[in-house]
Protein backbone atom coordinates (compact mmCIF):
# COMPACT_ATOMS: atom_id res chain seq x y z
CA UNK A 1 0.00 0.00 0.00
CA UNK A 2 4.16 -1.75 -0.77
CA UNK A 3 2.67 1.13 0.78
CA UNK A 4 1.18 1.02 3.87
CA UNK A 5 0.84 -0.25 2.82
CA UNK A 6 2.24 -1.18 3.35
CA UNK A 7 3.38 -0.91 2.35
CA UNK A 8 3.64 -3.56 3.64
CA UNK A 9 -7.62 -4.14 5.61
CA UNK A 10 -7.91 -3.49 8.72
CA UNK A 11 -10.46 -6.52 10.50
CA UNK A 12 -10.24 -5.39 14.04
CA UNK A 13 -11.71 -5.73 17.73
CA UNK A 14 -8.95 -3.43 18.65
CA UNK A 15 -6.03 -3.10 16.52
CA UNK A 16 -2.89 -2.34 18.12
CA UNK A 17 -0.64 0.75 17.66
CA UNK A 18 0.79 1.16 14.45
CA UNK A 19 4.39 1.83 14.39
CA UNK A 20 5.50 3.48 11.15
CA UNK A 21 9.21 3.17 11.77
CA UNK A 22 10.01 -0.49 11.67
CA UNK A 23 9.41 -2.52 8.56
CA UNK A 24 10.82 -5.21 10.34
CA UNK A 25 8.09 -5.62 13.03
CA UNK A 26 4.52 -4.83 10.64
CA UNK A 27 1.73 -4.06 13.01
CA UNK A 28 -0.33 -7.25 14.07
CA UNK A 29 -3.41 -6.40 12.03
CA UNK A 30 -2.90 -2.64 10.71
CA UNK A 31 -1.46 -1.63 7.14
CA UNK A 32 -0.37 -4.43 6.35
CA UNK A 33 0.06 -7.25 6.52
CA UNK A 34 -1.17 -10.21 8.07
CA UNK A 35 -0.33 -13.42 6.71
CA UNK A 36 -2.44 -16.01 4.76
CA UNK A 37 -1.77 -19.23 3.61
CA UNK A 38 -2.00 -19.60 -0.50
CA UNK A 39 -3.26 -21.94 -2.86
CA UNK A 40 -3.85 -22.50 -6.45
CA UNK A 41 -6.89 -24.27 -7.56
CA UNK A 42 -7.19 -24.95 -11.26
CA UNK A 43 -5.32 -21.39 -12.28
CA UNK A 44 -7.54 -19.64 -9.60
CA UNK A 45 -6.21 -18.14 -5.72
CA UNK A 46 -7.47 -20.36 -2.99
CA UNK A 47 -6.28 -18.58 -0.08
CA UNK A 48 -7.27 -19.33 3.52
CA UNK A 49 -8.86 -16.42 6.07
CA UNK A 50 -6.35 -14.27 7.97
CA UNK A 51 -6.87 -16.28 11.33
CA UNK A 52 -8.66 -19.27 10.18
CA UNK A 53 -7.42 -22.28 11.14
CA UNK A 54 -4.28 -23.58 13.02
CA UNK A 55 -1.11 -21.67 12.08
CA UNK A 56 2.38 -23.18 11.39
CA UNK A 57 5.06 -20.63 11.96
CA UNK A 58 7.70 -20.45 9.15
CA UNK A 59 8.88 -18.27 7.41
CA UNK A 60 9.33 -18.17 3.34
CA UNK A 61 12.60 -16.59 2.19
CA UNK A 62 13.78 -19.56 -0.11
CA UNK A 63 12.74 -19.03 -3.47
CA UNK A 64 12.76 -22.58 -4.30
CA UNK A 65 10.39 -22.80 -1.10
CA UNK A 66 8.16 -20.70 -2.58
CA UNK A 67 7.91 -22.11 -5.78
CA UNK A 68 7.86 -25.85 -4.23
CA UNK A 69 4.75 -24.38 -2.24
CA UNK A 70 2.90 -23.26 -5.49
CA UNK A 71 3.57 -26.40 -7.48
CA UNK A 72 2.40 -28.09 -4.57
CA UNK A 73 -0.60 -26.29 -4.03
CA UNK A 74 -1.01 -26.04 -8.58
CA UNK A 75 -1.54 -29.88 -8.41
CA UNK A 76 -4.89 -29.92 -6.71
CA UNK A 77 -7.86 -29.93 -8.55
CA UNK A 78 -10.85 -27.61 -7.19
CA UNK A 79 -12.95 -31.22 -6.99
CA UNK A 80 -10.34 -32.08 -4.56
CA UNK A 81 -9.05 -29.90 -2.98
CA UNK A 82 -11.47 -30.31 0.49
CA UNK A 83 -9.73 -33.64 1.00
CA UNK A 84 -5.59 -32.80 -0.28
CA UNK A 85 -5.56 -29.21 0.78
CA UNK A 86 -4.13 -30.01 4.60
CA UNK A 87 -1.68 -32.14 3.08
CA UNK A 88 -0.28 -30.40 0.46
CA UNK A 89 -0.03 -27.32 2.79
CA UNK A 90 1.17 -29.39 5.54
CA UNK A 91 4.12 -30.52 2.70
CA UNK A 92 4.39 -26.84 1.89
CA UNK A 93 4.72 -25.91 5.39
CA UNK A 94 7.27 -28.56 5.61
CA UNK A 95 9.53 -27.76 2.63
CA UNK A 96 9.40 -23.55 3.86
CA UNK A 97 10.21 -24.50 7.55
CA UNK A 98 13.58 -26.76 6.24
CA UNK A 99 14.87 -23.92 4.51
CA UNK A 100 14.87 -21.36 7.02
CA UNK A 101 14.05 -20.18 10.88
CA UNK A 102 10.77 -19.73 12.21
CA UNK A 103 9.42 -16.43 12.74
CA UNK A 104 6.15 -15.09 14.28
CA UNK A 105 2.91 -16.17 13.67
CA UNK A 106 1.56 -12.76 11.59
CA UNK A 107 5.08 -13.83 9.51
CA UNK A 108 4.47 -17.70 8.26
CA UNK A 109 4.22 -17.70 4.87
CA UNK A 110 2.12 -20.76 4.83
CA UNK A 111 -1.42 -22.04 6.99
CA UNK A 112 -1.95 -24.97 7.97
CA UNK A 113 -5.36 -26.21 6.96
CA UNK A 114 -7.47 -27.83 10.33
CA UNK A 115 -10.83 -29.76 9.14
CA UNK A 116 -12.59 -26.38 9.77
CA UNK A 117 -10.11 -24.42 7.28
CA UNK A 118 -10.07 -27.33 4.97
CA UNK A 119 -13.92 -26.33 4.71
CA UNK A 120 -13.12 -22.86 4.41
CA UNK A 121 -10.47 -23.64 1.69
CA UNK A 122 -12.71 -24.84 -0.35
CA UNK A 123 -15.63 -22.12 -0.18
CA UNK A 124 -13.38 -20.26 -1.24
CA UNK A 125 -12.46 -22.12 -4.33
CA UNK A 126 -15.63 -22.33 -5.15
CA UNK A 127 -16.32 -18.70 -4.86
CA UNK A 128 -13.22 -17.50 -6.95
CA UNK A 129 -12.39 -20.66 -8.96
CA UNK A 130 -12.02 -19.69 -12.45
CA UNK A 131 -11.46 -21.69 -15.51
CA UNK A 132 -7.76 -21.91 -16.95
CA UNK A 133 -7.38 -19.52 -20.58
CA UNK A 134 -6.74 -20.89 -23.62
CA UNK A 135 -3.65 -18.74 -24.07
CA UNK A 136 -1.14 -17.54 -21.10
CA UNK A 137 -1.47 -17.63 -17.47
CA UNK A 138 0.36 -14.26 -16.35
CA UNK A 139 1.62 -14.82 -12.75
CA UNK A 140 1.39 -12.62 -10.01
CA UNK A 141 2.98 -11.86 -6.49
CA UNK A 142 0.80 -9.65 -4.21
CA UNK A 143 0.39 -8.16 -0.77
CA UNK A 144 -3.01 -7.66 0.77
CA UNK A 145 -4.51 -6.38 3.99
CA UNK A 146 -7.11 -8.72 5.41
CA UNK A 147 -9.65 -6.29 4.24
CA UNK A 148 -8.08 -5.94 1.05
CA UNK A 149 -7.81 -9.45 -0.13
CA UNK A 150 -11.29 -9.51 -1.49
CA UNK A 151 -10.31 -6.54 -3.87
CA UNK A 152 -7.72 -8.48 -5.59
CA UNK A 153 -9.90 -11.57 -6.26
CA UNK A 154 -12.40 -10.04 -7.72
CA UNK A 155 -10.18 -7.90 -10.03
CA UNK A 156 -8.63 -11.41 -11.15
CA UNK A 157 -11.81 -12.92 -11.58
CA UNK A 158 -13.37 -10.10 -13.43
CA UNK A 159 -10.14 -10.01 -16.29
CA UNK A 160 -10.54 -13.22 -16.68
CA UNK A 161 -14.24 -12.87 -18.25
CA UNK A 162 -13.21 -10.08 -20.12
CA UNK A 163 -10.39 -11.72 -21.69
CA UNK A 164 -10.77 -15.32 -21.71
CA UNK A 165 -7.63 -16.24 -23.06
CA UNK A 166 -5.68 -14.57 -19.96
CA UNK A 167 -5.28 -16.42 -16.52
CA UNK A 168 -4.29 -14.24 -13.50
CA UNK A 169 -3.00 -16.67 -10.77
CA UNK A 170 -2.33 -14.95 -7.83
CA UNK A 171 0.87 -15.94 -4.92
CA UNK A 172 -0.53 -13.63 -1.86
CA UNK A 173 2.84 -13.23 0.42
CA UNK A 174 3.64 -11.01 3.28
CA UNK A 175 4.98 -7.81 3.20
CA UNK A 176 7.85 -8.07 5.95
CA UNK A 177 11.23 -6.78 5.75
CA UNK A 178 11.72 -10.39 3.78
CA UNK A 179 9.57 -9.82 0.80
CA UNK A 180 11.88 -7.46 -1.52
CA UNK A 181 14.64 -9.76 -1.04
CA UNK A 182 12.33 -13.22 -1.86
CA UNK A 183 11.33 -11.47 -4.48
CA UNK A 184 14.78 -11.39 -6.18
CA UNK A 185 15.41 -14.65 -4.83
CA UNK A 186 12.87 -15.75 -7.43
CA UNK A 187 14.54 -13.39 -9.91
CA UNK A 188 18.05 -15.05 -9.27
CA UNK A 189 16.72 -18.82 -9.53
CA UNK A 190 15.16 -17.72 -13.21
CA UNK A 191 11.56 -18.14 -11.59
CA UNK A 192 10.18 -14.99 -11.95
CA UNK A 193 6.70 -13.14 -11.86
CA UNK A 194 5.17 -11.55 -14.34
CA UNK A 195 4.31 -8.83 -12.11
CA UNK A 196 4.22 -8.27 -8.40
CA UNK A 197 3.57 -5.36 -6.00
CA UNK A 198 6.44 -3.22 -5.29
CA UNK A 199 6.12 -0.50 -2.87
CA UNK A 200 7.74 2.66 -4.35
CA UNK A 201 10.30 2.48 -0.90
CA UNK A 202 12.08 -0.06 -3.18
CA UNK A 203 11.40 0.81 -6.31
CA UNK A 204 14.34 2.38 -7.38
CA UNK A 205 16.34 -1.28 -6.11
CA UNK A 206 14.69 -2.94 -8.38
CA UNK A 207 14.53 -0.39 -11.48
CA UNK A 208 18.45 0.27 -10.72
CA UNK A 209 19.19 -3.55 -11.05
CA UNK A 210 16.67 -3.52 -14.14
CA UNK A 211 14.72 -6.52 -12.87
CA UNK A 212 11.47 -4.29 -13.23
CA UNK A 213 10.49 -2.94 -16.96
CA UNK A 214 9.98 0.66 -17.30
CA UNK A 215 6.02 0.73 -18.94
CA UNK A 216 6.97 4.35 -21.36
CA UNK A 217 6.58 2.27 -24.53
CA UNK A 218 3.32 0.44 -23.12
CA UNK A 219 1.57 3.64 -21.85
CA UNK A 220 2.53 5.41 -25.69
CA UNK A 221 0.36 2.32 -27.52
CA UNK A 222 -2.19 2.13 -25.37
CA UNK A 223 -4.79 4.82 -25.23
CA UNK A 224 -6.62 3.47 -22.37
CA UNK A 225 -3.38 4.47 -19.89
CA UNK A 226 -4.13 7.89 -20.48
CA UNK A 227 -1.07 8.53 -18.12
CA UNK A 228 -2.63 12.48 -18.00
CA UNK A 229 -5.77 11.13 -15.75
CA UNK A 230 -3.61 10.55 -12.59
CA UNK A 231 -2.52 12.85 -10.35
CA UNK A 232 0.84 13.84 -11.56
CA UNK A 233 2.72 13.92 -7.85
CA UNK A 234 1.29 10.44 -6.94
CA UNK A 235 2.71 8.85 -10.34
CA UNK A 236 6.08 10.05 -9.38
CA UNK A 237 6.36 7.53 -6.49
CA UNK A 238 7.14 5.56 -9.65
CA UNK A 239 9.43 7.17 -11.52
CA UNK A 240 13.07 6.61 -11.94
CA UNK A 241 15.83 7.46 -14.24
CA UNK A 242 12.85 9.73 -15.85
CA UNK A 243 10.67 6.89 -16.81
CA UNK A 244 7.84 5.54 -15.28
CA UNK A 245 7.55 2.10 -13.62
CA UNK A 246 4.40 1.61 -13.01
CA UNK A 247 0.44 2.81 -12.58
CA UNK A 248 -1.04 3.21 -8.83
CA UNK A 249 -4.24 1.41 -8.63
CA UNK A 250 -3.94 2.03 -4.53
CA UNK A 251 -3.70 5.75 -3.37
CA UNK A 252 -3.37 6.99 -0.06
CA UNK A 253 -2.50 10.65 0.31
CA UNK A 254 -2.17 12.62 4.09
CA UNK A 255 -4.98 13.23 6.00
CA UNK A 256 -6.04 13.68 9.86
CA UNK A 257 -8.26 11.19 11.11
CA UNK A 258 -9.76 12.18 14.73
CA UNK A 259 -12.04 11.01 17.30
CA UNK A 260 -14.49 13.15 17.49
CA UNK A 261 -16.37 12.38 20.41
CA UNK A 262 -13.14 13.00 22.41
CA UNK A 263 -12.68 16.46 20.71
CA UNK A 264 -16.74 16.82 22.46
CA UNK A 265 -16.50 15.50 25.55
CA UNK A 266 -13.62 17.71 26.22
CA UNK A 267 -14.93 20.81 24.88
CA UNK A 268 -12.48 21.82 22.05
CA UNK A 269 -12.56 22.63 18.53
CA UNK A 270 -12.35 20.18 15.86
CA UNK A 271 -9.36 20.01 13.40
CA UNK A 272 -11.77 20.73 10.45
CA UNK A 273 -13.02 23.61 12.72
CA UNK A 274 -9.36 25.17 12.98
CA UNK A 275 -9.42 24.58 9.03
CA UNK A 276 -12.74 26.37 8.68
CA UNK A 277 -10.70 29.30 10.70
CA UNK A 278 -7.79 28.92 8.39
CA UNK A 279 -5.63 28.07 12.02
CA UNK A 280 -5.07 24.23 11.21
CA UNK A 281 -1.39 24.19 12.09
CA UNK A 282 1.18 21.88 13.09
CA UNK A 283 1.49 23.89 16.21
CA UNK A 284 -2.41 23.76 16.61
CA UNK A 285 -2.22 20.01 16.63
CA UNK A 286 0.28 20.58 19.11
CA UNK A 287 -1.78 22.63 21.45
CA UNK A 288 -4.98 20.69 20.74
CA UNK A 289 -2.78 17.44 21.83
CA UNK A 290 -1.87 18.49 24.76
CA UNK A 291 -5.60 19.22 25.97
CA UNK A 292 -6.39 15.57 24.76
CA UNK A 293 -3.82 13.93 26.24
CA UNK A 294 -4.55 12.36 29.90
CA UNK A 295 -2.42 9.41 30.97
CA UNK A 296 -3.00 9.75 34.80
CA UNK A 297 -5.40 6.98 35.17
CA UNK A 298 -5.50 3.43 34.08
CA UNK A 299 -7.32 4.33 30.84
CA UNK A 300 -4.74 6.44 28.97
CA UNK A 301 -5.36 8.82 25.89
CA UNK A 302 -2.89 10.55 24.10
CA UNK A 303 -3.79 13.62 21.76
CA UNK A 304 -1.95 12.47 19.03
CA UNK A 305 -0.70 8.61 17.37
CA UNK A 306 2.16 10.51 15.61
CA UNK A 307 3.75 11.87 12.28
CA UNK A 308 5.76 8.47 11.68
CA UNK A 309 9.69 8.12 12.05
CA UNK A 310 10.41 7.13 8.53
CA UNK A 311 11.62 9.46 6.20
CA UNK A 312 8.93 8.89 3.51
CA UNK A 313 6.39 9.99 6.36
CA UNK A 314 7.69 12.77 8.78
CA UNK A 315 9.10 14.61 5.19
CA UNK A 316 5.79 16.03 5.05
CA UNK A 317 6.61 18.22 8.34
CA UNK A 318 9.80 18.61 6.87
CA UNK A 319 8.81 20.45 3.52
CA UNK A 320 5.86 22.04 5.74
CA UNK A 321 8.61 24.08 7.49
CA UNK A 322 10.65 25.25 4.49
CA UNK A 323 12.98 22.24 4.50
CA UNK A 324 14.16 19.43 2.15
CA UNK A 325 15.38 15.33 2.54
CA UNK A 326 18.40 16.08 0.12
CA UNK A 327 19.06 18.30 -2.72
CA UNK A 328 17.85 18.04 -6.50
CA UNK A 329 20.22 15.88 -8.02
CA UNK A 330 19.87 13.85 -4.63
CA UNK A 331 23.85 13.73 -4.31
CA UNK A 332 23.93 15.62 -0.19
CA UNK A 333 21.58 15.34 2.65
CA UNK A 334 20.07 18.57 3.90
CA UNK A 335 18.40 17.37 6.97
CA UNK A 336 21.37 18.72 8.49
CA UNK A 337 20.08 22.36 7.48
CA UNK A 338 18.32 24.93 9.50
CA UNK A 339 14.66 24.74 8.19
CA UNK A 340 14.92 20.52 8.78
CA UNK A 341 16.38 20.28 11.56
CA UNK A 342 14.02 23.31 13.29
CA UNK A 343 10.73 20.44 12.16
CA UNK A 344 12.69 17.61 13.04
CA UNK A 345 12.90 19.11 16.43
CA UNK A 346 9.30 20.05 16.65
CA UNK A 347 8.40 16.82 16.10
CA UNK A 348 10.62 14.63 18.37
CA UNK A 349 9.87 17.79 20.84
CA UNK A 350 6.14 15.90 20.67
CA UNK A 351 7.26 12.65 22.37
CA UNK A 352 10.23 13.62 24.13
CA UNK A 353 8.79 17.13 25.79
CA UNK A 354 5.13 17.25 25.23
CA UNK A 355 4.15 13.47 25.71
CA UNK A 356 1.51 13.52 23.52
CA UNK A 357 2.19 10.64 20.87
CA UNK A 358 0.94 6.99 21.49
CA UNK A 359 -2.50 4.87 21.21
CA UNK A 360 -4.25 4.97 18.01
CA UNK A 361 -8.04 6.14 16.46
CA UNK A 362 -9.65 2.36 16.97
CA UNK A 363 -9.03 1.49 20.43
CA UNK A 364 -10.27 4.90 21.81
CA UNK A 365 -6.60 5.70 22.92
CA UNK A 366 -5.79 8.22 20.21
CA UNK A 367 -7.83 11.87 19.50
CA UNK A 368 -5.74 12.27 16.06
CA UNK A 369 -3.60 10.42 13.77
CA UNK A 370 -1.26 11.77 10.34
CA UNK A 371 -3.31 8.64 8.47
CA UNK A 372 -4.10 7.48 4.75
CA UNK A 373 -7.56 5.92 3.69
CA UNK A 374 -6.13 2.80 4.19
CA UNK A 375 -6.74 3.02 8.05
CA UNK A 376 -10.55 3.31 7.55
CA UNK A 377 -11.36 0.00 7.38
CA UNK A 378 -9.97 -0.79 10.78
CA UNK A 379 -12.82 1.70 11.92
CA UNK A 380 -15.55 -0.25 11.00
CA UNK A 381 -16.64 -1.09 14.76
CA UNK A 382 -15.65 1.99 16.59
CA UNK A 383 -18.51 2.74 18.83
CA UNK A 384 -17.55 6.64 18.87
CA UNK A 385 -18.06 9.66 15.95
CA UNK A 386 -14.93 10.40 13.74
CA UNK A 387 -14.46 13.01 11.88
CA UNK A 388 -11.78 14.16 8.70
CA UNK A 389 -9.63 16.77 8.18
CA UNK A 390 -6.86 17.81 6.19
CA UNK A 391 -3.22 17.36 7.37
CA UNK A 392 -1.90 20.82 9.18
CA UNK A 393 0.25 23.26 7.39
CA UNK A 394 3.20 24.04 7.98
CA UNK A 395 5.07 27.88 7.65
CA UNK A 396 5.30 27.43 3.96
CA UNK A 397 2.32 25.50 3.41
CA UNK A 398 0.37 22.18 3.25
CA UNK A 399 2.38 19.33 1.70
CA UNK A 400 1.13 15.73 1.56
CA UNK A 401 2.73 12.43 1.30
CA UNK A 402 1.46 9.32 -0.05
CA UNK A 403 2.18 5.73 -0.88
CA UNK A 404 0.97 4.75 -3.72
CA UNK A 405 0.74 0.42 -4.69
CA UNK A 406 1.23 -0.92 -8.14
CA UNK A 407 2.04 -3.68 -9.78
CA UNK A 408 5.31 -3.34 -11.88
CA UNK A 409 6.46 -5.69 -14.95
CA UNK A 410 9.22 -8.10 -14.70
CA UNK A 411 12.02 -7.83 -17.21
CA UNK A 412 12.40 -11.28 -17.89
CA UNK A 413 8.20 -11.60 -18.18
CA UNK A 414 6.84 -13.58 -21.26
CA UNK A 415 3.73 -11.95 -21.04
CA UNK A 416 4.86 -8.67 -20.61
CA UNK A 417 1.85 -7.19 -22.97
CA UNK A 418 -0.61 -9.68 -21.31
CA UNK A 419 1.07 -8.39 -17.85
CA UNK A 420 0.46 -4.74 -18.45
CA UNK A 421 -2.93 -4.86 -19.86
CA UNK A 422 -4.14 -6.34 -16.34
CA UNK A 423 -1.65 -3.59 -14.55
CA UNK A 424 -3.64 -0.94 -16.83
CA UNK A 425 -7.06 -2.16 -16.15
CA UNK A 426 -6.92 -2.17 -11.92
CA UNK A 427 -6.86 1.61 -12.09
CA UNK A 428 -9.39 1.89 -14.61
CA UNK A 429 -13.27 2.55 -13.05
CA UNK A 430 -14.57 -0.76 -13.21
CA UNK A 431 -11.88 -2.86 -11.76
CA UNK A 432 -11.53 0.60 -8.69
CA UNK A 433 -15.16 0.46 -8.51
CA UNK A 434 -15.26 -3.06 -7.49
CA UNK A 435 -13.58 -2.06 -4.48
CA UNK A 436 -15.15 1.41 -3.47
CA UNK A 437 -17.01 -0.97 -1.11
CA UNK A 438 -13.68 -1.71 1.12
CA UNK A 439 -13.45 2.03 1.32
CA UNK A 440 -9.74 1.74 1.68
CA UNK A 441 -8.50 3.62 -1.16
CA UNK A 442 -8.33 7.34 -2.57
CA UNK A 443 -8.47 6.87 -6.29
CA UNK A 444 -4.92 7.95 -7.87
CA UNK A 445 -7.39 8.41 -11.46
CA UNK A 446 -8.56 11.93 -11.07
CA UNK A 447 -11.70 10.88 -13.23
CA UNK A 448 -12.59 7.86 -10.53
CA UNK A 449 -11.83 10.44 -7.54
CA UNK A 450 -14.19 12.85 -9.52
CA UNK A 451 -16.77 10.16 -9.99
CA UNK A 452 -20.24 10.28 -8.30
CA UNK A 453 -19.53 6.31 -7.53
CA UNK A 454 -16.70 7.17 -5.62
CA UNK A 455 -18.52 10.22 -3.33
CA UNK A 456 -21.38 7.95 -2.47
CA UNK A 457 -18.82 5.05 -1.05
CA UNK A 458 -17.75 7.23 1.49
CA UNK A 459 -18.73 7.11 5.31
CA UNK A 460 -21.05 10.02 6.36
CA UNK A 461 -18.41 11.38 8.19
CA UNK A 462 -15.98 11.35 5.30
CA UNK A 463 -15.47 13.91 2.86
CA UNK A 464 -14.52 13.50 -0.67
CA UNK A 465 -13.46 17.73 -1.11
CA UNK A 466 -10.72 16.61 1.52
CA UNK A 467 -9.78 13.68 -0.45
CA UNK A 468 -9.42 15.18 -3.32
CA UNK A 469 -7.55 18.23 -1.99
CA UNK A 470 -5.25 15.57 -0.17
CA UNK A 471 -4.47 14.12 -3.61
CA UNK A 472 -3.43 17.26 -5.30
CA UNK A 473 -1.48 18.53 -2.09
CA UNK A 474 1.05 15.07 -2.41
CA UNK A 475 4.45 16.09 -3.50
CA UNK A 476 6.27 13.61 -5.55
CA UNK A 477 9.43 11.96 -3.53
CA UNK A 478 11.34 9.79 -5.93
CA UNK A 479 13.36 7.39 -3.88
CA UNK A 480 17.08 6.61 -4.28
CA UNK A 481 18.09 2.95 -4.92
CA UNK A 482 20.11 3.20 -1.43
CA UNK A 483 16.37 4.62 0.24
CA UNK A 484 15.89 1.61 2.59
CA UNK A 485 19.49 1.70 4.19
CA UNK A 486 19.33 5.78 4.21
CA UNK A 487 16.12 5.57 6.57
CA UNK A 488 17.22 3.27 8.44
CA UNK A 489 20.52 5.42 9.31
CA UNK A 490 17.79 8.34 9.92
CA UNK A 491 15.62 6.05 12.15
CA UNK A 492 17.66 4.89 14.36
CA UNK A 493 19.34 8.22 15.29
CA UNK A 494 15.96 10.01 15.19
CA UNK A 495 14.38 7.72 17.58
CA UNK A 496 17.38 8.76 20.26
CA UNK A 497 15.76 12.19 19.73
CA UNK A 498 12.30 11.42 19.82
CA UNK A 499 13.24 9.53 23.23
CA UNK A 500 15.28 12.49 25.00
CA UNK A 501 18.75 11.26 24.48
CA UNK A 502 20.07 13.87 22.54
CA UNK A 503 18.77 16.82 20.10
CA UNK A 504 17.94 16.41 16.87
CA UNK A 505 20.79 17.79 15.87
CA UNK A 506 23.47 15.62 18.09
CA UNK A 507 21.88 12.38 16.84
CA UNK A 508 21.98 13.70 13.25
CA UNK A 509 25.42 14.54 13.44
CA UNK A 510 26.13 11.03 13.96
CA UNK A 511 24.37 9.40 10.98
CA UNK A 512 24.90 12.09 8.27
CA UNK A 513 28.02 10.95 7.04
CA UNK A 514 26.49 7.10 6.43
CA UNK A 515 23.29 8.84 4.91
CA UNK A 516 25.51 10.71 2.58
CA UNK A 517 27.89 7.99 1.62
CA UNK A 518 24.37 6.04 0.77
CA UNK A 519 23.34 8.36 -1.47
CA UNK A 520 26.39 8.76 -3.30
CA UNK A 521 26.25 5.22 -3.99
CA UNK A 522 23.00 4.95 -5.76
CA UNK A 523 22.45 3.31 -9.27
CA UNK A 524 20.89 6.80 -11.17
CA UNK A 525 19.69 4.68 -14.22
Amino acid sequence: MASRSNPPGLTRRVIPSVDRSSPTQPPVCSRRRFLVATATVTGAVTLAACGGGATTTASASSSAALRAASSAAATTTASAASSVAATTTANAASAVSSSSPATTASQAAITSTSATSSAALTAVASATAQPAGKGVTIDLVYVSDPGEQPEHLSWMKRFHELNPDITVQGTLLVEDANLYSKLLAMVAGNTPPDLSYIHPRALAQFAAKKVILPIDAFVAQDKTANIDDFYKTTLEYYLFGGKYYGLPYYSGPSVTYFNKTLFNNAGVKTPDQYEQEGNWTWQTLVDVAQKLTNTSGSTKVYGYHGTGTDLHWICVAIWGNGGEVWDDQQTKMLLDQTAALDALQFEADMSAKYHIIGGNIPSGSAAMDHGIRGDVPGFKDVHFDLGLAPLPKGVKGRFCRNGPNCFPIYQASKHQQEAWMYANWITQMEAQSIGFDLKRSVPSRQSVANSGAFEKSLYPWESAAVYRDAAASVRGMPLPSTYIDIDNAFTTAYKMAQKGQASVLDALQQAMPKMNTLLGQKITS
